[in-house]
């Protein structure tokens, strides 16, 4: 089976065709937690999107948890997870590298703790707080009908085989012990869930509409939700 396996990896080191995609798939993958949070904040700025500026805002609130997180298990020593020596390598930094191979990146060199994993924690926080804003305006989802509904289904399939996928791709390369993924997909999913709720409370459900769909408003003497839409006029 291990010779099987260096023989088809040996295969594919050997094929530009097939190495080159790979290259660009994991260097996709190694940058991506520090690209989803600089991608979200330009898409923001150059759309003026209230609810993608209010998740930039709400992924850099993470990063803090995260530095945090860091710096309390370093002190505390709570966690005594270590970086494997494969997490030193180009395969696992994230970041964006230099031509000295340095790495810029705002989650730091993570060098004294392995937990939380980067990569998994800030995708994670990103999915919860992506299913539990459209979770959130379900009612508006149904009341527009299915072709609305089925994003939150879509979405829900789809987001999170994002994180095993990155998950994959760690343990793969051995950049995290599966325990430590686990927990920093928890971590991360909790502080997601928690930066929802804080949003919502300030700024009200308008803030997690990401998908920019029309919100059922309150116009009734009950206080029920009436629904308005424009009407399409036939010429």
């Amino acid at each position: 089976m291990g010779s099987a396996h260096s023989f088809y990896k040996e295969r594919i080191s050997k094929s530009p065709a097939i190495l080159t995609p790979l290259t660009v798939l994991a260097e996709m993958i190694r940058t991506f937690p520090d690209g989803l949070v600089i991608g979200i904040g330009f898409f923001s700025i150059i759309t003026l999107s209230f609810p993608y500026g209010v998740l930039f805002v709400s992924l850099i609130e993470s990063l803090l948890v995260f530095h945090g997180m860091r710096a309390i298990n370093s002190y505390l020593n709570i966690s005594n997870a270590i970086p494997t020596k494969a997490s030193l390598s180009q395969r696992c930094r994230t970041g964006f590298s230099r031509f000295n191979m340095e790495s810029l990146s705002i989650f730091g060199e993570g060098l004294r703790s392995a937990f939380p994993s980067a990569p998994i924690y800030i995708t994670t926080t990103a999915v919860a707080y992506i299913l539990l804003s459209m979770m959130h305006l379900s009612d508006d989802l149904e009341v527009l009908g299915k072709e609305y509904t089925t994003r939150y289904y879509v979405a829900s399939f789809i987001l999170p085989l994002v994180v095993i996928f990155i998950s994959l791709y760690r343990l793969y390369n051995s950049c995290d012990a599966f325990e430590t993924l686990i927990a920093s997909a928890l971590v991360g999913a909790i502080v997601g869930m928690l930066l929802v709720q804080q949003n919502r409370l300030l700024f009200g459900d308008s803030s997690l509409n990401m998908i920019g769909i029309p919100l059922l408003s309150k116009r009734t003497a009950t206080g029920d939700k009436l629904y308005v839409c424009p009407t399409q006029v036939n010429n």
